[in-house]
């Protein structure tokens, strides 16, 4: 059951935070993503030279054997990925003039290649070779090879990573925003509903502690009786113990919410406590004419497993409600409050008719008098599950306003004496017990509360009394 209505935006601070989370999260993300694909880059381009540095120096040892050159040598193709290009050879005198060079080899410049026999990388005419040299007695082998094919291959991988780069900022920004949201969306509604809460509660505490404060400060402003100082004690008495059952509740809820751990459960007889707590109750029914009574429905075994003083608590709350609130309908009462019309004068044709009409109006009366209020536990066993209901004849609880019932500090009817903290416990008991509400209208006329458990796999010996 809902108990704020949800909004279909989050509100601005929400939103504000969770994109400037959202924004840094996608900067570090783009640094880290620069960062790794300029290491691959390096890495990748450092293995595919490495790669012609080794067919060169295999091409230079054949050389050196008297392997002929004239033409292009054609590089093995088992330790590199792609068709690589030709290796073109020159034989280089002291004097760096070429004595003979492979087909279709460009001029090679003296000061293209490295006499210290280390490879190195040179522009010859349009294109960049990665060359390496190997003396042989007077003159100089060098052997050169394209690196257009590298090139090409990093230029698609930077166009790749190019590409992917917004693509994968993008997905992050709007991952990370839906995730930031998504994660201060409880935090959000556990501090709106603390600040709820904690305006409530300073109400709450202020209206008994504004009545005893005025009561006491008429009281010692003038000299009163004996009998005026005990209907002001008495008043401020009253408040005492309702400013003390809030407290209590408030504790309670307090408890509740910073433990994480549920007390022990065990099987518990929900119509033994229902038994209880009717008897404890009995005295206030009575006292306001109300017709208090427990029955069983169903199968007659209603074991649970919960914590009793939970049970107990919560079949409580229920109950001093339906009291507080069983009344008479108004419909009855408005019935009863008709007169009947005035009898004709004594002698008169109509004095039988007359009698016979009040009569008949008594009857009629007695026959739509309302009955007196009552409250009723019904405790029941059906399959799987075990119910406990309470049902009063008050008023009831309008359907407009059931979603906000437990609620805390929520009075669904504006004549409600109680602090609103009732039903809120009730709801956290039912929770935590694996129950579930059921809120209705009563054929007695008023609320109709019942709650839902799965039934305990309870054996003879093992129970709890209460």
């Amino acid at each position: 059951m809902s108990k704020t209505s949800r909004q279909p935006f989050a509100p601005r601070p929400r939103r504000a935070h969770a994109v400037r989370v959202a924004a840094i999260a996608t900067v570090i993300i783009a640094v880290v993503y620069l960062a790794a694909m300029a290491i691959f880059n390096v890495l990748d381009g450092g293995r595919l030279v490495g790669q012609v540095d080794n067919q060169l120096r295999d091409t230079l040892t054949d050389a050196r054997r008297g392997v002929s050159f004239a033409k292009a040598v054609q590089p093995d193709g088992d330790d590199h990925d792609v068709t690589s290009p030709p290796i073109l050879l020159w034989r280089v005198s002291a004097t760096g003039r070429t004595l003979s060079a492979s087909l279709s080899a460009p001029p090679l410049p003296a000061a293209a290649w490295s006499r210290s026999g280390w490879p190195d990388t040179a522009r010859l005419g349009n294109t960049n070779f990665r060359l390496k040299v190997l003396r042989t007695g007077d003159s100089t082998l060098v052997a050169a090879q394209s690196l257009s094919g590298i090139e090409h291959i990093q230029r698609v991988l930077l166009t790749a990573e190019a590409v992917a780069a917004p693509v994968l900022l993008i997905a992050v920004f709007l991952g990370t925003l839906v995730i930031g949201l998504k994660a201060s969306g409880p935090v959000e509604q556990a501090r709106r509903r603390q600040l709820e809460f904690t305006a409530d509660a300073s109400h709450e505490l202020r209206t008994p502690l504004s009545v005893i404060e005025a009561e006491t400060g008429l009281a010692l402003s003038t000299r009163r009786t004996a009998s005026q100082y005990q209907n002001a004690l008495e008043r401020v008495g009253r408040e005492s113990q309702r400013l003390r059952g809030i407290v209590e509740d408030l504790l309670w809820l307090a408890r509740f919410d910073s433990e994480p751990a549920n007390p022990a459960h065990e099987p518990v007889d929900v119509f033994t406590i229902a038994e209880v707590c009717a008897d404890r109750f009995s005295a206030i029914a009575h006292s306001r004419g109300i017709d208090l009574s427990v029955h069983a429905e169903g199968e007659p075994q209603a074991w649970i497993t919960a914590p009793p003083e939970w049970v107990d608590r919560l079949t409580g709350v229920l109950v001093d409600n339906a009291c507080r609130y069983a009344a008479v309908p108004a419909s009855a009462q408005a019935m009863t409050a008709s007169s009947p019309p005035p009898a004709p004068a004594a002698g008169s044709p109509a004095t039988t008719a007359s009698s016979e009409a009040s009569a008949s109006t008594t009857a009629t009366a007695t026959a739509h008098a309302p009955a007196a209020p009552s409250v009723r536990i019904i405790v029941g066993g059906q399959g799987s599950r075990v119910s406990l209901t309470v049902e009063d004849s008050g008023p009831g609880i309008p359907k407009e306003k059931r979603p906000r019932l437990f609620d805390r500090f929520y009075r669904a009817t504006a004549d409600g004496s109680g602090s609103g903290l009732g039903l809120a416990i009730a709801d956290a008991v039912v929770r935590s017990t694996g129950g579930r509400w059921r809120v209705e209208d009563s054929p007695l006329g008023g609320a109709r509360m019942q709650v839902t458990w799965h039934r305990s796999a309870h054996r003879p010996g093992q129970h709890w009394r209460y």
